[in-house]
């Protein structure tokens, strides 16, 4: 999740929608297992969530603490610029 976040720092989508379009084909977790990594990342402030407009919760990357991010998963500073849009 948080790979595709670096690559697509603007992104925000459901638990749901991250299940099916963020994460590897060849993953197989469950709505639930999706939903524990989420709540970690936002306990961490790593991600942040907003309402969407049906009331959905929506996921996106806290840019305020990208630094840590890309420190976690060994993304180099000298790369941030190109991981970032």
């Amino acid at each position: 999740m948080l790979s595709y976040l670096l690559q697509h720092s603007d992104a925000m989508d459901t638990a749901d929608g991250i299940r099916q379009w963020w994460l590897p084909l060849d993953w197989e977790c469950t709505r639930e297992q999706v939903r524990v990594v989420l709540d970690e990342l936002v306990a961490r402030k790593w991600v942040i969530t907003r309402e969407s407009a049906d009331e959905s919760k929506l996921y996106g990357l806290n840019k305020e603490n990208l630094a840590e991010v890309m420190q976690f998963i060994g993304v180099g500073r000298e790369n941030s610029q190109d991981t970032i849009h």
